[in-house]
C-alpha cells in the first residue's frame, strides 16, 4: 500500500511528470509509486482498527479488509473471508476520513471490467441552483438502521435491501422476517447510534480542513426527514444528489491489478457498481482521522 507521507522536496520535480488528471472534476493518477516498500508495522500504525470479529479482516493485518468473491485467489485471502457487495450502485460518503482501496486481483482485458465510481462533493454542491441549495441547507434528516439492519451494505443486500438504479434512494426495505431476534433487537433499539449521529441534519457540510462546503450523506440509511414523509425525504435527498453524481459529473475507474486509490470521504461521494462473476479481490483500509465535519456556514 502507498505511503501517506510526501516525497522529499528534491523529488517533487520528478513527480510532476508522473501525475496526470483523471477527470475534469476530480482525481489524479500518480505513476511509479513502489507499494512493496510499506511494512506491516506502517500499515498497523497508519490505518484504523476495524470491527472486531469481522471475518473479512486479515488476521495478520486487522486494519485491512478483504473485499471480493470466493473464486478469487485463495492465497490473497490471507486467512480472511472476503465480503462480496452485490448491491450495485449505492452512492454514499463514509464516516471516516481517508479510505484506501487496493486491487489485488481484478478481471484483466476483454469486455469484463471491475469499476468503482467517484464524484466530487464540492462540485456536487456548487452546481446546485440557489433554490436547491437552500432546500438542502434546510433539510433535517435522520439516519439509522430502521429500514435496513445494523450491518454492512453487502449484508443488507443479502437480506433483501435494494437501492434505486441511480443508487440514490432505498427502494426495498429489509423485512423483519429476514432478521434474527437479536438483529431485530439491535435495529429497534438503535444499539450503534455513533455510526449515524454525524450524518443527522443537512447533507451540506463544511470540510474540517479546506473549509469548503460539500455534500456528505448516506442515502441507504436514511430513516426520516423533519416535516416530510419517508418517501418525500428520500425523493428530496435524491434531487439534491442527482446533479453531482450524474454520468458527466462522476469518474468511473476501471481497475487494473496493483491500482491503489486513496480518497477523502469528507469531500468525495463514491459507489460500487454491479459485480461480475470474474475472480476479484480488493484490500480496503481507513486512515486514522478523527477530525469531524463542520456544519454548513453562512458564507456560501
Amino acid at each position: 500500500m502507498s505511503r501517506s507521507r510526501s516525497p522529499p522536496k528534491d523529488m517533487r520535480g520528478r513527480w510532476k511528470d508522473k501525475i496526470s488528471q483523471l477527470h475534469p472534476f476530480l482525481g489524479a493518477r500518480v505513476e511509479g509509486v513502489d507499494l512493496a516498500e510499506v511494512t506491516k508495522e506502517e500499515i498497523l500504525s497508519t490505518f484504523a482498527p476495524l470491527l472486531e470479529g469481522d471475518p473479512s479482516c486479515l488476521p495478520e493485518l486487522p486494519t485491512v479488509r478483504a473485499l471480493g468473491n470466493l473464486t478469487s485467489d485463495v492465497a490473497l485471502h490471507r486467512g480472511a473471508t472476503p465480503e462480496l457487495n452485490q448491491m450495485g450502485t449505492e452512492w454514499h460518503t463514509d464516516g471516516c476520513g481517508i479510505t484506501g482501496l487496493f486491487a489485488a486481483q481484478v478481471p484483466g482485458g476483454g469486455e469484463v471490467k471491475r469499476t468503482t465510481i467517484w464524484a466530487n462533493g464540492y462540485h456536487a454542491w456548487e452546481i446546485l441552483d440557489d433554490q436547491m441549495k437552500q432546500k438542502a441547507l434546510e433539510m433535517k434528516l435522520h439516519f439509522g438502521p430502521k429500514h435496513t439492519m445494523e450491518a454492512s451494505v453487502a449484508e443488507i443486500y443479502r437480506r433483501g435491501g435494494r437501492m434505486s438504479p441511480n443508487g440514490l434512494k432505498l427502494m426495498e426495505l429489509v423485512a423483519k422476517e429476514q432478521l434474527t431476534a437479536e438483529e431485530l433487537r439491535r435495529r429497534e433499539e438503535q444499539t450503534n447510534p455513533r455510526r449515524y449521529l454525524p450524518f443527522h441534519g443537512s447533507p451540506v457540510r463544511r470540510h474540517p480542513f479546506t473549509k469548503r462546503h460539500t455534500l456528505w450523506t448516506m442515502p441507504v440509511f436514511l430513516e426520516s426527514g423533519e416535516g416530510m414523509t419517508v418517501e418525500e425525504a428520500r425523493d428530496s435527498l435524491e434531487q439534491v444528489l442527482l446533479p453531482g453524481t450524474s454520468r458527466l459529473a462522476a469518474y468511473v475507474h476501471e481497475w487494473s491489478p496493483g491500482d491503489f486509490v486513496l480518497w477523502d470521504n469528507r469531500s468525495t461521494l463514491h459507489s460500487a457498481t454491479e459485480v461480475t462473476d470474474a475472480p476479484q479481490l480488493m484490500y480496503q483500509a481507513f486512515l486514522r482521522t478523527k477530525t469531524p465535519m463542520g456544519p454548513a456556514g453562512e458564507d456560501m
